[in-house]
């Protein structure tokens, strides 16, 4: 349980960085290394509010699966 809080707060503080940062030209979120990182965020947010049954295991192989160019 203390993994996956730790996880999320980094998502947060990751965010909330990022979006400090709106007048940069392009978006990386969907391309760039964040888009793993969002993915595993938004899949364990689901998870934790009963919306989906998944290991860790099944949503990291998912977002990494997803992300590959």
């Amino acid at each position: 349980m203390k993994k996956i809080a730790m996880i999320l707060l980094l998502g947060v503080l990751l965010t909330s960085c990022g979006s400090n940062n709106d007048d940069s030209e392009g978006s990386e979120d969907s391309t760039g290394s964040g888009g793993y990182l969002s993915c595993v965020l938004e899949y364990y947010q689901l998870r934790n509010e009963g919306v989906i049954s998944a290991t860790d295991a099944e949503i990291q192989s998912e977002c990494s699966s997803s992300s590959l160019p």
